[in-house]
């Protein structure tokens, strides 16, 4: 590395973590609080919002192990930010590990849900100017033992009082979206660069176009004109195309919640509706983006607890931007059921999908499934699929399996097309690396060109955010990275099977997870 290399590294850190991000929200109006906590469990909005509030502050601590709070913040959105975006910035005072801590779902005043929070998901959207009445359903899940010998220890010493978070943040605010998309730009071109080989050319043209912004931005003076003419800096860097062998990543949205695993199964109600209403946000501010969905018991819990948000699933599905995967009823196990219990589950989760929201998914989708047995294909053929998505047989200990796109042949010799998403997670955050990691990766680059790449938080950390949609953008077509398209599974279906050389690789019998 060039002496001068990480010192412009540390200083574009610097000036996106510490100067960008935290002015992007310069505008602010306060928010009254008051609060109100559950000593015997949920209960719905109707319920909560008839009982009296008890004040509450900013700074203040909350959240019984395993307990609800509900928060109500009023205020009034100035009639200066009017024709402006504004939102409810709420941190309820969690930094740890996304969906093993403080989540809430917010509702406007009259009940109607709006989006869920978590600790990557601290925005609710707000209509003005005027008087605003927000809620918030908040919840502090504890941490099982099993929990936390796998690593998601309960934040920070409890307290005295026993209560696990303190809430840091409650105010209106007016993002500059200006600010932002330099935020953004930068830290997205700073990633690509270190990720870049030494020598690669553009690392260097990167690389001075960085330290040219860091000269020219003054922090003390963060002028709507100094931010134009630095984003006007990185254009010519965000404007090359990608090569023409790149590999094309086919990005969806999903969040990936275990049906049962370190919370009750009241708590994955919760999460899956949190989950939803921001996917359902998102949509709407973003018509590319499109958001898989796996599990119609966790669809049916959402339809039965709050119907109209289940309604407005309904039209997302119907216009494409939630694209049900999968055929089964939960993303079941694959080593423990019967054969009879795995056929029930193909049977049910495809009657669900095609009678409730009139779909009928392609593939199997189990990426994080405990065992690939060779039963599984001639199973799979017999309900009428021909696709099996995983993931997880990229955490195998000791043997990696040796391709990422190839037939799966079961003992009957029924034969499944089987995709590894070659970034190995099925929960991405755009970054360069995983990007990078999936192209230099990808077993069958020569043969095909084409892969998934699976993004967003799971288990309640409410999957994708605006700044991996604003990552997805920019990497449609820049030099250095994968081709990246906002897509859906049953695109990428299209797309590869359009491209199956004759001698896709075959794999037959059992698919051995090194793990568990």
């Amino acid at each position: 590395m060039h002496r001068d290399d990480g010192r412009v590294r540390g200083r574009i850190h610097r000036l996106v973590t510490e100067v960008l991000r935290p002015a992007v929200y310069r505008e602010t109006a306060p928010l009254e609080v008051s609060a109100r906590e559950l000593r015997d469990g949920p209960e719905p909005f109707a319920a909560v919002a008839r009982e009296p509030f008890e004040r509450f502050s900013v700074g203040d601590r909350w959240g019984t192990p395993g307990g609800t709070t509900w928060f109500r913040l009023t205020g009034t959105v100035p009639a200066g930010w009017a024709g402006r975006s504004t939102v409810a910035l709420v941190d309820l005072g969690d930094d740890g590990a996304v969906g093993f801590g403080a989540e809430g779902l917010g509702y406007d005043g009259a009940g109607r849900v709006l989006t869920g929070l978590s600790p990557r998901h601290r925005s609710l959207p707000v209509a003005g100017p005027g008087p605003v009445e927000l809620y918030v359903e908040a919840t502090a899940n504890p941490v099982s033992p099993s929990g936390v010998r796998a690593g998601f220890a309960t934040p920070g010493p409890p307290s005295p009082d026993g209560l696990r978070f303190r809430l840091r943040t409650a105010v209106l605010a007016v993002p500059d979206p200006e600010l932002a998309g330099l935020a953004a730009d930068l830290a997205l071109l700073a990633e690509l660069e270190a990720q870049l080989a030494a020598g690669e050319p553009r690392k260097a043209v990167l690389l001075r176009g960085l330290a040219e912004v860091a000269d020219r931005v003054d922090p003390a003076e963060l002028t709507p004109q100094v931010v134009a003419a630095a984003r006007a800096l990185l254009v010519p860097l965000l404007g090359v195309p990608g090569g023409v062998t790149a590999l094309t990543l086919h990005a969806v949205g999903n969040a990936h919640i275990d049906t049962a695993w370190l919370w009750p199964y009241r708590e994955t109600r919760r999460k899956a509706a949190r989950t939803l209403a921001t996917a359902l946000r998102l949509m709407a501010a973003d018509p590319e983006f499109v958001f898989a969905w796996s599990q119609p018991q966790q669809l049916e819990w959402v339809r039965e607890d709050h119907p109209e948000l289940f309604e407005r699933a309904r039209a997302a599905t119907a216009r494409g931007q939630l694209e049900p995967v999968g055929a089964m009823w939960v993303e079941a196990d694959g080593n423990l059921p019967s054969g009879e219990s795995l056929a029930r589950q193909l049977l049910v989760g495809r009657q669900w999908w095609s009678e409730v929201l009139g779909v009928a998914p392609r593939e199997v989708w189990l990426p994080d499934v405990f065992g690939y047995p060779a039963g599984l294909p001639g199973l799979f053929r017999h309900a009428g699929l021909r696709h099996f998505v995983t993931q997880k047989l990229s955490w195998n200990e000791r043997n990696r399996i040796p391709h990422h796109t190839f037939w799966w042949e079961g003992l009957d010799g029924s034969r499944v097309l089987a995709h590894f998403p070659p970034a190995d997670t099925y929960g991405g955050d755009f970054s360069a690396v995983e990007l990078l990691h999936a192209q230099r990766s990808f077993a069958e680059a020569g043969a095909l060109d084409q892969a998934l790449y699976l993004y967003g938080y799971g288990d309640g950390g409410g999957g994708p955010t605006e700044e991996m949609l604003r990552a997805a953008h920019r990497y449609a077509d820049l030099e250095g990275a994968p081709l990246v398209r906002l897509s859906s599974v049953g695109g990428y279906l299209d797309a590869v099977s359009a491209e199956l050389p004759a001698d896709l690789p075959v794999w037959s019998g059992e698919l051995y997870l090194e793990k568990h």
